[in-house]
């Protein structure tokens, strides 16, 4: 019998099926797509080497995936972003190094500082235009502000990118996964193919709108029974070992 139902196989998807797994329940993870981690889309026909169509670079050296990624024995090799990058900010495009150069994006340097002191949250709009950027420079607080979140300038936050690291993010090291990224999502749906009672569903939208939600809503609810049942426990054995 089935105790809980992930929908979803995205990496957070496989992370909680896994987790739940590890406590000893009964899960099945519902994926519509043919192939499981989500926004993790490494394309592996356009040329020798797997493409990132999705989420491309390791963050920082203390990303808190990092763990996974040696748990999975996944080699990773660093990309020097500046050196090895080209932009293009309007009409040619160069060698970052190259546009850096230029005066006219000179303006855009103090943003990570600009961005660590804001104040009260606003969009990447306004920021942009409380602090008068203008061309170039306009063009790459654009691209900064934008890069890490969904979203258009008139829908990201500055303090959402504050919370997302964004500033650890921009100064921190960049690594790839060298035989793609969508080698750690199937690590960690791997592991759940293993342990006990788990399911990968590969299904159309249309079967996927035709399940049981009844039956599935019940089995979690089970488990909610259950996990109150247990807490309840635990604090019984608490309270036994306090008055002991």
């Amino acid at each position: 019998m089935t105790d809980a139902v992930v929908i979803g196989a995205g990496v957070a998807g496989v992370a909680a099926g896994r987790a739940l797994a590890r406590r000893g329940l009964s899960v099945v993870v519902v994926e519509g797509r043919d192939r499981i981690g989500g926004r993790v889309h490494s394309v592996r026909d356009f040329c020798g080497a797997p493409i990132e169509g999705g989420a491309e670079y390791v963050h920082t050296g203390d990303a808190q995936i990092w763990p996974e990624i040696h748990a999975a024995g996944l080699a990773v090799r660093p990309c020097p972003l500046v050196r090895n990058s080209m932009f293009n900010l309007g009409g040619r495009t160069r060698w970052l190094p190259w546009i850096l150069m230029h005066p006219g994006v000179w303006p855009s340097f103090p943003i990570l500082r600009q961005i660590r002191r804001a104040g009260p949250d606003e969009s990447a709009r306004q920021f942009i235009e409380r602090h008068g950027y203008r061309g170039q420079a306009r063009i790459m607080a654009e691209m900064t502000l934008t890069a890490h979140l969904p979203g258009s300038v008139d829908e990201v936050g500055v303090r959402g990118l504050v919370e997302d690291r964004v500033l650890s993010i921009e100064t921190g090291s960049y690594h790839r996964v060298a035989d793609g990224y969508d080698r750690l999502p199937e690590h960690i749906g791997a592991g759940l193919s293993r342990m006990r009672g788990v399911e990968w569903t590969g299904i159309s939208r249309q079967r996927f709108l035709a399940c049981d939600f009844r039956r599935r809503t019940d089995a979690i609810a089970r488990y909610a029974a259950a996990d109150r049942n247990r807490r309840r426990h635990d604090t019984d054995q608490d309270a036994r070992r306090i008055a002991v």
